[in-house]
């Protein structure tokens, strides 16, 4: 991902669950020693994901419990170690994340006001349904975001680069961004996720990123994909 030059050096990642921006930490990372902010928009708040305990997948979890252990302690860590500049928590529910208009206006709004210069999205053929919902509920709301439309919601704004992040599923990578250096700092933000993550996850990090880096000729990399009906634009404020 090139060095870019504007006056809103803000990076926003929407996500489903609080533990998804693992998927591209990296990248995160190295944009921000390039002088970007990082802001977030985490639609569920993931209260029934069940949780890890002792090295053993617990089943029933009180969901008090639950939102304690994954708020309180191990998002509030990660967005220190993730720097994140601010976090919007739309509370949709866990396993039942659906494009709505209501959903598309709440998120839009959020878009108007930070006004970022790129956005992370999950990818629409992800393996869970609340990562394909929350894909096109994200890029609709970017979408409409730019139009003359509920300018009560804030003025518009187009985001110039979106980018769908590689989940658990492989995607078609359009772009490949060399995280060599950042990468044992991804590994520190996914295993503040003790309640969810184990050694498979490990794996899959390990091995993804180093499948990536490949035809990078890097050690590491994280991969994402231009969606084909968002067309990129240049970066510089004739576009905001």
């Amino acid at each position: 991902m090139e060095q870019l030059n504007t006056n809103n050096k803000t990076i926003l990642g929407i996500t489903a669950h609080p533990d998804d921006h693992v998927c591209y930490a990296g990248t995160i990372l190295k944009l921000q020693k390039q002088g970007y902010s990082y802001v977030e928009v985490v639609l569920s708040d993931a209260e029934e994901s069940g949780m890890i305990k002792d090295g053993e997948r617990v089943v029933a979890v009180e969901k008090s419990e639950q939102l304690n252990i994954r708020w309180n302690h191990e998002f509030a860590l990660a967005r220190k170690l993730l720097d994140i500049k601010e976090v919007h928590r739309m509370k949709l529910p866990n396993l039942g994340i659906e494009y709505s208009k209501e959903s598309v206006m709440s998120l839009m709004e959020i878009v108007r006001r930070v006004r970022p210069e790129i956005a992370l999205i999950h990818h629409p053929e992800d393996y869970m349904s609340d990562h394909i919902q929350a894909s096109y509920l994200s890029l609709e709301a970017l979408k409409v975001s730019s139009y003359s439309f509920r300018l009560d919601l804030g003025k518009n704004h187009r985001t110039p680069r979106v980018y769908y992040f590689e989940g658990v599923s492989p995607i078609d990578a359009d772009v490949l961004v060399d995280i060599t250096e950042e990468f044992s700092q991804k590994i520190e933000v996914l295993e503040v996720y003790g309640s969810q993550f184990g050694d498979r996850a490990h794996q899959l990090i390990d091995g993804t990123t180093a499948y990536r880096g490949y035809p990078r000729r890097v050690k590491h990399a994280e991969a994402f994909e231009i969606p084909k009906n968002y067309p990129q634009w240049e970066i510089g404020e004739m576009y905001d």
